[in-house]
């Protein structure tokens, strides 16, 4: 595989990356506990060799979809320290229209793997109406993309690709409290590494209940990862929804 791949699976990873937006900070002395789902629409931009497509295949998976995975969020603030962990597993995989007319029937992509990050910060700013925290720390990736191009009047093409890489992210993330039982959760990031740029923000809603709380928003996440084994960029924004719990 030594030309980019445009992976339609990385509509997959969409689902993987889901694990990077960890909703929510922890109250102080708190850990806390949020399972959540991610929903993303997905553009991702990869090469096919000797496919007859010229090389370069940008595709929107909304059919045949199927996703399967968990993403679990961890946080923990003591003070004006505050340590964020996010992991996520996926299969994704779907089905979409061939671009191509008959030369393709069709196109299928899948992704497997895991995406984990962990950040560790300060608050510069700690109030009761609202905590500024400034953070580092790092996004790991272990992915397997698969992707084909049905039979038409041209034979059927696949690419399977497998990566794991890791890059250093600087975040700054704010949890408002406008009112009684209602938080406001804002994070952005940026990052390099091993890939060539990463980036990625959302925005989160909380309401307390007695027994937890429930968290809903909107998630963007972009990646620009390039090598000989896997090529890809993709941009994944869509809504999560997801409980917390505090111990």
């Amino acid at each position: 595989m030594n030309s980019p791949r445009r992976i339609p699976a990385a509509f997959t990873l969409a689902a993987l990356a889901a694990l990077c937006a960890a909703p929510g900070a922890a109250a102080a002395g708190d850990l806390r506990f949020v399972p959540y789902i991610w929903i993303p629409g997905v553009d991702c931009t990869t090469a096919f060799p000797d496919s007859g497509t010229g090389g370069e295949l940008s595709l929107d998976f909304t059919q045949g979809l199927k996703i399967g995975g968990a993403m679990v969020n961890l946080a923990w603030r003591e003070g004006r320290v505050v340590l964020l962990g996010d992991w996520t597993y996926a299969n994704v995989s779907s089905t979409a229209p061939s671009p191509y007319g008959t030369l393709y029937s069709g196109v299928s992509a899948q992704v497997i793997g895991n995406v984990g990050q962990f950040f560790n910060g300060y608050a510069v700013l700690d109030r009761p109406e609202i905590t500024v925290d400034l953070l580092t720390g790092a996004r790991l990736y272990d992915l397997r993309l698969k992707a084909g191009l049905e039979a038409g009047t041209a034979e059927a093409r696949s690419v399977e690709a497998h990566g794991t890489w890791l890059d250093a992210v600087a975040a700054a993330q704010a949890d408002w409290r406008p009112a009684d039982k209602w938080h406001v959760y804002v994070r952005a990031d940026v990052g390099t590494g091993g890939s060539n740029l990463t980036w990625q923000g959302y925005l989160v809603g909380a309401y307390d209940f007695s027994w937890g709380s429930i968290v809903a928003g909107w998630r963007h996440l972009y990646v620009d990862h390039g090598s000989d084994a896997l090529r890809l960029k993709l941009t994944l924004a869509g809504p999560l929804v997801g409980a917390g719990f505090s111990f």
